[in-house]
């Protein structure tokens, strides 16, 4: 029964593994490419002064790479998730990518300035439009950067809330089994397993989880962010008092109380949902729900 809590707060969304799989895939690319690399030598090209080798950026493309799934695997080993960990992989895995885009604009910019320049007979001209085209290769690939970072940081945030979502659908419909079954005891802590999964996808949302899933601190949090209504903040607060009771044999976990435990965490669920979607406010929720909220 102590079980419904767990040590540890973090999730791997199924986004996160598929982005460090391709990051060591690519670093696998990198390693067996070496010797190709390292055969090219001196080969690059010049861009207002500066001589861009091929293997420069080579080396760059890999560090980038490393420092990324570096930054991941320091926050994957932290107890309490570190969201700066994961914007600085994310940020280092961007600027990766965009290293042999980078090179390909570069050495077009070099080759129309050098087009030009065999054409136009003057210094200042010259150095103008070589200026012009540095700094439009790097403004394009600044730019690049950050909407691909930000898309990485979406499309993580977006995939650890699923899964936080799965979580909490499958213990409730545990729960909802055990109630069939007339297993009242096992459907209160699949619930209660179900409420934890649901509170910790509301605060990972404000990026805010705490090192442990102690559903006294989710739920303080949780009330503080106000991320709840106040009529299902008070109803969790009474399921954890009766959870409490019934782990310590205090309070008989019958069917009348399992039938509440379970109805207000399906009612917590759905309202996560339906907020999610923009289908309803908490305003809404507090006129529009009645729920019992004292399983005690």
């Amino acid at each position: 029964m102590a079980g419904a809590e767990s040590n540890s707060s973090q999730i791997v969304s199924d986004f996160s593994k598929a982005k460090i799989g391709i990051a060591l895939a690519l670093l696998g690319v990198v390693f067996t490419t070496h010797p190709l690399i390292s055969d090219l030598g001196p080969v690059g090209f010049t861009i207002v002064g500066f001589n861009l080798k091929i293997v420069h950026g080579y080396y760059a493309f890999a560090a980038l790479l490393g420092c990324a799934v570096y930054m991941y695997a320091i926050g994957f080993v932290r107890t309490k998730p570190t969201y700066w960990l994961e914007i600085a992989g994310n940020t280092f895995y961007s600027v990766a990518m965009l290293v042999p885009v980078f090179y390909a604009g570069a050495w077009l910019v070099s080759t129309a300035v050098g087009w030009i320049i065999d054409r136009v007979d003057s210094v200042v001209i010259d150095g103008i439009i070589a200026v012009i085209g540095w700094g439009v290769s790097v403004s394009s690939v600044v730019y690049l950067v950050s909407k691909i970072a930000q898309r990485l940081n979406a499309k993580d945030s977006n995939s650890t809330d699923a899964q936080w979502s799965r979580e909490g659908l499958e213990h409730i419909g545990a729960a909802q089994e055990m109630f069939v079954k007339e297993r009242y005891e096992l459907a209160i802590m699949e619930a209660i397993k179900g409420m934890e999964a649901t509170l910790l996808r509301l605060l990972a949302r404000k990026r805010t989880l705490p090192e442990g899933r102690d559903l006294q601190t989710l739920l303080h949090q949780v009330v503080g962010l106000r991320l709840i209504p106040p009529v299902l903040d008070m109803a969790i607060k009474n399921i954890v008092l009766a959870r409490n009771r019934i782990i310590h044999k205090d309070l008989e976990a019958t069917r009348e109380r399992a039938q509440v435990v379970v109805g207000t965490v399906a009612q917590l669920i759905m309202y996560v949902d339906d907020f999610n979607k923009g289908v309803s406010s908490s305003e809404d929720y507090d006129q529009n729900q009645g729920i019992e909220d004292d399983p005690s």
